[in-house]
């Protein structure tokens, strides 16, 4: 999977710890894409695009939805 940067300012403050094993990965990624895009890509941009990602996936699949939709149903009926 890759990843594609373009310029967009529409953000939120997001913070959040990692552990030290995930933050050198967070660093080689960063690092591969900063290279790629041949400017500085940060790393809200790339939660940004894999959060977007994920959520494309999960909710693109109508049975899986449907299963969502059951299972709420079922947390408000209790």
């Amino acid at each position: 999977m890759k990843l594609k940067f373009e310029s967009g300012k529409n953000t939120k403050l997001v913070s959040f710890k990692v552990d030290p094993q995930t933050s050198k990965n967070l660093n080689a990624i960063r690092s591969v894409y900063t290279k790629e895009a041949k400017r500085r890509v940060t790393t809200g941009e790339i939660v940004k695009q894999l959060i977007n990602l994920h959520h494309d996936e999960l909710f693109s699949d109508a049975s899986w939805l449907q299963m969502q939709k059951n299972i709420l149903e079922k947390q408000n009926d209790t």
